[in-house]
């Protein structure tokens, strides 16, 4: 995670950080991946942004308004 500010939440595990929230809000993970467990469409939250997937192997990211907006990815590689 490096030099982070005073103000931190840290996970550790084995002694080493795994996940970092410094004092601007940024978070950082050093190692590792996030597991999302399935679900069905969240609740909204005015102002607040949700990334979620569901059963159907896709990857969504819920605006504050509470639209639903798959996230794709494209190879360009070819």
């Amino acid at each position: 995670i490096g030099a982070i500010g005073e103000d931190r939440f840290e996970i550790q595990r084995n002694g080493t950080e795994a996940l970092g929230i410094d004092s601007s809000g940024e978070v950082t993970i050093e190692s590792g991946s996030i597991a999302l467990k399935e679900r069905a469409t969240p609740t909204a939250i005015s102002d607040y942004g949700k990334i979620y997937t569901k059963n159907t192997n896709s990857l969504f990211f819920q605006d504050g308004a509470g639209t639903e907006h798959e996230i794709s990815f494209t190879d360009h590689s070819h």
